[in-house]
């Protein structure tokens, strides 16, 4: 069954050779039980372990089934193992955090039983080792004798072939020591049983083969009483790939036995999913809290604009622009419709100026007050033939109700189109789109909100205070705020920051929570005409740099919509900053993760080694690692959830973070989460893999 020809085993330690086994030549059979005698350092559990295939030999041949081993890998290894071999270790190598049970039902679900089958025949096996009374107890729990049975209990579940036992009574009373080999020769029918001791005296009674080994070589074989020895039997290869019930039951049994370990993973995983979440709702609320002036949304973007305002946001004298030509006030306005053909509309931007850089496609300039040109992007790809030339088109926008009818009267193509169609309308008909202006549905256009109460402003993202309020059914602006009751003397609303609107108390209704700790704004008086105010100018130019210089002089502010991204892009490109930035972070604190979670489980790498013996393979081991750690990040990303949600009651900063909260954020984040938590379990089992069996179970790979 087993031959051993010229085996010869060499350990290297600081670049010394030291000489394990010397040109052993052995065969087994099944129906031996063999004790393998010696001194201590003689070789005897080195042998043990290379027949077995638990460490590996440098010379000679061993034959499984006539079959060359030299040439098998780690997996052939654990697989022949898995198949052929018990194990009963002097240190038991019992799984501490597993009862009685748990322990024997492992391998009875590697030969895959149903989670139900396996109860019952491991529970008729502790039953045969007498230790019924403790089937619920954990390994930790036991003395040494029951850890010895529930080990044997353990090997008989495998029902293999070949039982090593290695100093089993080592740790052990005489006469505990007695019972455990009495119960080796009970359960050694039809097996090959190969017994490493020190102590021939104590097996003498069941050996039918004693070999003495003594600095590495064999220097006795004598065959005790060869009357049991039966016909060779054939080892087995092949490979049965554990059940996802299987690795189920084992990740469900180590979160559920070590609460301390689960409980600690959690936390540091919750820091990963924590970091990831917060930078992608960092991306989105930082979008949002960029002034407008900042990051120039403009989308009318053309190379000889120019965008004036002051530092403070408050009104401009336009008289000091007397000189410049192509002024536009109140430039605030940024998009309209023109509907064409039943519903088809192009969205674009209004301006009275027509750049030299606009090539005439088709048709005329417009000269009437009701006359438009429109300009697309060159080689954009619209069907321009779908504009009927000098018919009537409604022209429109979300921010006024009243549609003007106006005619079409030209089209031109630019290359400083970047984002949507700019639309040339006359001086008379801008002011009369501003003017129709203030009927827009304010709550649904602004961007922020201002309170002034007492002598003290404070500054509100519009989207985090209007809601739906049980007191009224309309939305209305739901403001936290102090716990007390507050002098509210104005509010007011900022137009993409670039315009200013004030509201007097009288101008409004509102009411407190019974606990004063929200404001509900239930009405607002608007007034039916916009202020003759101007806060924004846009000049064109073909001069720029020199227009610049003048506007400084004038000590004004300036922004050039062509040198900054479009609101789009910016939103775009905070988007990829923070996605990275959140990988990155993610990244750096899964490094350290790693380094704790590894801490963590250190104590479970033997278990791991434990597993490993019984026949289960690296890559089910893997299995393992990677679905306990990842059920554990779930559970730590949907904490990391809460826990923003929580804070966002009582803090106005992640109030603002939640804001940016949707699914598509959530997703994003998750799949981040996860990605970087099997990460750090690959990882962990490259470690896990990296020492070989014998030394992960001698505790040289901790």
């Amino acid at each position: 069954m087993i031959k051993l020809s010229n085996v010869s085993k060499f350990y290297y330690n600081n670049g010394i050779i030291n000489l394990a086994l010397k040109n052993i030549n052995l065969t087994f059979n099944k129906g031996e039980i063999v004790a393998i005698v010696g001194e201590s350092g003689s070789g005897k559990s080195t042998l043990l372990n290379v027949i077995c295939g638990v460490d590996s030999y440098d010379e000679g041949e061993i034959y499984f089934n006539n079959e060359e081993t030299s040439y098998f890998n780690q997996e052939d290894m654990d697989n022949y193992r898995k198949k052929n071999v018990a194990f009963i270790y002097q240190d038991y190598n019992i799984i501490d955090s597993y009862t009685v049970l748990e322990n024997v039902v492992v391998p009875l679900l590697l030969k895959g039983m149903s989670e139900k089958e396996a109860k019952q025949k491991a529970i008729e096996l502790i039953e045969k080792v007498g230790l019924k009374s403790r089937i619920d107890s954990k390994g930790i729990n036991l003395s040494g004798g029951e850890k010895q049975r529930t080990v044997i209990a353990r090997a008989l579940a495998s029902d293999t072939v070949i039982l090593a036992c290695d100093e089993i009574t080592g740790n052990l009373d005489s006469k505990t020591g007695d019972d455990i080999i009495s119960l080796i020769k009970e359960i050694s029918e039809n097996k090959l049983v190969l017994m490493v001791t020190h102590n021939f005296e104590q097996v003498k009674n069941i050996a039918t083969r004693k070999i003495m080994i003594s600095d590495g070589e064999v220097v006795e074989d004598t065959h005790v009483d060869n009357e049991d020895i039966q016909s060779e039997d054939k080892l087995k290869f092949t490979d049965n790939k554990l059940s996802f019930k299987a690795i189920s039951y084992i990740t469900r049994k180590n979160l559920k036995n070590t609460p301390k370990k689960t409980f600690f993973s959690s936390l540091v995983l919750l820091l990963v999913s924590f970091s990831v979440l917060f930078f992608n709702l960092l991306g989105g609320y930082l979008d949002n809290k960029v002034s407008i002036t900042d990051r120039n949304p403009y989308r009318n973007t053309v190379q000889d604009r120019l965008l004036v305002y002051k530092d403070d946001l408050t009104e401009i004298d336009v008289s000091d622009f007397t000189g410049f030509d192509n002024v536009v006030k109140n430039s605030f306005m940024e998009d309209m419709s023109v509907f064409i053909n039943n519903g088809y509309y192009f969205t674009c931007c209004p301006t009275t100026y027509i750049s030299s850089d606009y090539v005439l496609y088709n048709g005329k300039a417009p000269t009437g007050d009701n006359e438009i040109a429109l300009v697309f992007k060159n080689n954009e790809d619209i069907n321009l033939n779908n504009i009927i030339l000098d018919e009537k088109y409604p022209l429109g926008s979300d921010y006024f109700k009243e549609e003007v009818d106006v005619v079409v009267t030209g089209i031109y193509l630019s290359d400083q189109i970047r984002n949507m169609p700019i639309c040339i309308v006359s001086q008379s008909l801008y002011k009369n789109i501003v003017n129709k202006i203030i009927n827009f549905d304010y709550l649904n256009a602004l961007d922020y909100m201002f309170f002034q109460f007492g002598d003290k402003e404070e500054k509100r993202l519009v989207r985090n205070i209007i809601n739906y309020s049980s007191k009224i059914d309309k939305p209305c602006i739901y403001y936290q705020a102090p716990y007390e009751e507050i002098d509210l003397r104005k509010i007011g609303f900022d137009l993409f920051s670039l315009y200013r609107y004030e509201f007097d108390s009288f101008d409004l209704e509102y009411v407190y929570s019974s606990d004063y700790t929200d404001v509900i704004i239930t009405r607002i008086d608007l007034p039916e005409q916009i202020e003759e105010k101007v806060y924004v100018v846009s000049i064109y130019t073909d001069d720029m740099k020199g227009t610049v210089s003048k506007i400084i002089d004038l000590g004004y502010s300036y922004s050039i919509p062509s040198e900054h991204l479009i609101r789009g892009e910016i939103e775009q490109y905070l988007s990829r900053v923070f996605f990275f930035i959140s990988i990155a972070s993610g990244l750096i604190l899964s490094l350290v993760s790693f380094v704790i979670i590894s801490r963590i489980y250190s104590y479970k790498v033997k278990e791991f080694a434990v597993f490993r013996s019984l026949g289960y393979l690296k890559k089910s081991m893997s299995k393992i690692v990677h679905i306990e750690l990842t059920f554990i990040g779930i559970i730590s990303f949907v904490s990391s959830v809460l826990f923003i949600v929580t804070i966002g009651f009582f803090n106005s900063f992640f109030a603002g973070l939640l804001s940016c909260l949707n699914i598509g954020v959530l997703i994003l984040s998750f799949i981040i989460s996860i990605l970087l938590v099997n990460l750090i379990a690959y990882r962990f089992n490259k470690k896990l893999f990296k020492f070989s069996l014998i030394s992960t179970l001698k505790e040289e790979g901790k």
